[in-house]
C-alpha cells in the first residue's frame, strides 16, 4: 500500500489536474495506517523494526495529509471554474466537494450582488452558518447537525446554540422549543 499512495502522491503533486483514485483508497489507507501503528506498538521501539516502522508511519501520514490537501486544493479551484470532475473523485469525498460547491456559489453570488449594488450582509449567511438557541423539553441523545459538528447529548431544560436548520427541525418534532434573544 506504501507504493500505491507514493504513487498517487506523485501523480498528484506533478500534475495540475485531480487525479483518478481508486473507489476504496481511502479505506484502504486507513487500514493500512492501523496495522502500521499497531505493528509499531507491538515491535520494540529500539529496534531497526521499530525504528522501521516509526518512519514509515511519520512518512505516510505526511504524504496522506499532503495528498489530500492537494486534491482539496484542487476541487476548489475546479469549484471556482464550475468544473469538477465529480469521476475522479472517491466516494468518500464527493460529499465534501458537493459542499465546497455550494459555499463557492453562494461566495460568487455574495460579489454579483456587492457588484450589483443589491447586496444584503444577511443573505450570505447560509442556514449552515446561522445558529438558533433552543430549549430541549426532554433528553436528547448527541446529534450531527447539517454543519458535520456533533451537538448533545442534551437533557431536559438544556439550552443550546444549534445550527438553525436542525433546530427547525427539532421544534417541529416537539423535542425543543425556540428560546427569543434579545438584545
Amino acid at each position: 500500500m506504501y507504493e500505491e499512495l507514493l504513487d498517487a502522491w506523485k501523480k498528484e503533486a506533478f500534475s495540475l489536474e485531480l487525479q483518478s483514485l481508486p473507489v476504496d483508497f481511502y479505506r484502504r489507507l486507513n487500514d493500512f495506517i492501523k496495522r502500521l501503528r499497531e505493528e509499531g506498538r507491538l515491535a520494540d521501539r529500539e529496534s531497526i523494526q521499530g525504528k522501521l516502522l516509526a518512519k514509515v508511519l511519520d512518512i505516510s501520514v505526511k504524504l496522506i495529509e499532503d495528498l489530500c490537501y492537494l486534491r482539496l486544493s484542487k476541487i476548489i479551484y475546479a469549484s471556482k471554474r464550475g468544473g469538477i470532475e465529480w469521476e475522479k473523485l472517491t466516494d468518500d469525498e464527493k460529499p465534501y466537494a458537493r459542499e465546497i460547491s455550494r459555499i463557492i456559489d453562494e461566495y460568487n453570488r455574495m460579489v454579483r450582488r456587492i457588484v450589483e449594488g443589491r447586496y444584503i450582509p444577511s443573505e450570505t449567511i447560509s442556514s449552515v452558518e446561522r445558529l438558533k438557541l433552543v430549549r430541549f423539553k426532554s433528553a436528547t441523545s448527541s446529534f450531527v447537525g447539517v454543519d458535520l459538528k456533533v451537538y448533545g447529548p442534551f437533557k431536559a431544560e438544556d439550552v443550546a446554540y444549534i445550527p438553525e436548520e436542525n433546530a427547525i427541525q427539532l421544534i417541529k418534532q416537539g423535542i425543543a422549543v425556540d428560546v427569543e434573544v434579545t438584545e
